[in-house]
């Protein structure tokens, strides 16, 4: 009885190790993949978007498309 009770408790063990190992392993995936882009096949392409903007303004853009009217009539322009 007690070889059958070590061979049990030895079984047991060896699960919970490798049930360990599996999580600290997927672990390590997944959060290496939030950190770089190491899985992705190519250059990274990033694009920015701005946010608002003088097109995004009350009044709009003067005619250079860089600063935002202050009134209707573009008297800063």
């Amino acid at each position: 009885m007690n070889s059958l009770s070590s061979n049990s408790t030895l079984t047991y063990f060896i699960v919970f190790l490798l049930l360990v190992i599996l999580v600290v392993v997927l672990y390590i995936f997944f959060a290496q993949r939030k950190r770089h882009k190491w899985w992705s096949f190519g250059p990274v392409v990033t694009t920015t978007h701005v946010v608002g903007g003088c097109a995004g303004t009350r009044y709009g853009c003067c005619p250079d498309g860089k600063t935002s009217r202050i009134n209707a009539q573009g008297s800063n322009c």
